[in-house]
């Protein structure tokens, strides 16, 4: 597969383009199958309990590194944002507190990890 352009690199993955309406995560071939494996899950509960965020599609392998494709968000980036005035970055502010707000509204199981046996 012919990866689509890099629009961004983190300390562990490259997102590409995936397709017009998708990204790819490709993680470095250092991180292992379970950090991957934990992040598909933590995406499929995130979406699950309502919380604002991509939905995931399917786990991948290119050239040997495993990734998630994820649908691509188009809009403001949160850097961006932060280059404008202080506005801006209150409303950016509010907007991180309300998102938090929701996460920490997710019911864990017993044990306090959501995929637990009780979750």
């Amino acid at each position: 597969m012919k990866l689509g352009e890099r629009i961004k690199t983190t300390d562990n993955a490259d997102i590409h383009l995936y397709d017009q309406t998708k990204v790819i995560k490709l993680f470095n071939k250092d991180v292992s199958e379970d950090i991957v494996d934990y992040e598909y899950k933590i995406s499929v509960t995130a979406k699950q309990y309502g919380c604002n965020c991509p939905i995931l599609y399917d786990k991948a392998e290119v050239d040997g590194r495993l990734g998630l494709i994820f649908e691509k968000i188009t809009g403001t980036t949160v850097n961006s944002l932060l280059k404008k005035p202080f506005s801006s970055a209150k409303q950016i502010a509010m907007h991180s507190a309300s998102a938090h707000a929701q996460i920490n509204k997710v019911a864990f199981g017993s044990s306090g990890h959501p995929f637990d046996e009780n979750s």
